[in-house]
């Protein structure tokens, strides 16, 4: 029998996977960026806006220079002033990962929904990548039941980037809320469509702790 202290270490070696596909995601990302300001005159002068904000504001932030709320506040409202460009979303992920860290979660959550509502028609990598992030934060809320619709919408995605992890996450999630039926038919399917993949392994721990 795999002890729980186990089962949590392997998530958190999961959890910064992510975090490097991330990088690889963030890649994207700027590199759109680069396109955008070939044909955007004003993308420059953000870029240099931005990168202030962050040695600035964030720094200050990540070294206790300023309280959750106020970096926040500061982040809307700077926000605002730079508009949707593409170039912010790499700002917004550094925030959400430093609140994260900083146990703020309902701020991260705060910050997540506003790239989700920016950002979600210009590049499905960022969907993406916001959604995996949201998924964490509402499980750690204990929003159990949002968490799970999240990981719905990631295995819809058209992208298949870890494509067993949100299965998995989902198992769990019901696992979490005593549904042992619909944690099975997860943690089965995971096993039977991605029997390659690390998170196959992790299935099949859990399936032998309920069975």
């Amino acid at each position: 029998m795999i002890e729980k202290k186990e089962f949590s270490d392997v998530f958190i070696e999961n959890r910064v996977l992510i975090v490097a596909i991330g990088i690889f995601v963030l890649f994207v990302v700027i590199m759109g960026g680069v396109y955008n300001s070939i044909s955007d005159k004003n993308s420059d002068e953000r870029l240099v806006k931005i990168f202030k904000f962050k040695e600035e504001s964030l720094v200050k932030y990540q070294n206790k220079g300023l309280s959750d709320v106020q970096y926040v506040d500061e982040l809307v409202k700077f926000s605002k002033e730079i508009g949707s460009s593409v170039n912010l979303f790499p700002l917004y992920i550094d925030s959400v990962d430093t609140l994260i860290k900083n146990r703020s979660l309902e701020k991260a959550l705060e910050v997540l929904n506003s790239a989700e509502a920016t950002f979600a028609s210009k590049n499905e990598y960022m969907l993406y990548f916001i959604f995996v992030r949201k998924a964490v934060v509402l499980e750690d809320l204990n929003k159990v039941d949002e968490a799970i619709d999240l990981l719905k919408k990631l295995s819809s995605s058209p992208l298949k980037i870890l494509p067993g992890k949100p299965y998995l996450d989902m198992g769990r999630l019901y696992l979490k809320k005593g549904d042992s039926v619909n944690a099975k038919v997860n943690f089965e399917y995971v096993v039977n469509n991605y029997g390659a993949e690390e998170f196959a392994k992790l299935a099949k721990a859990f399936l032998s702790e309920i069975n």
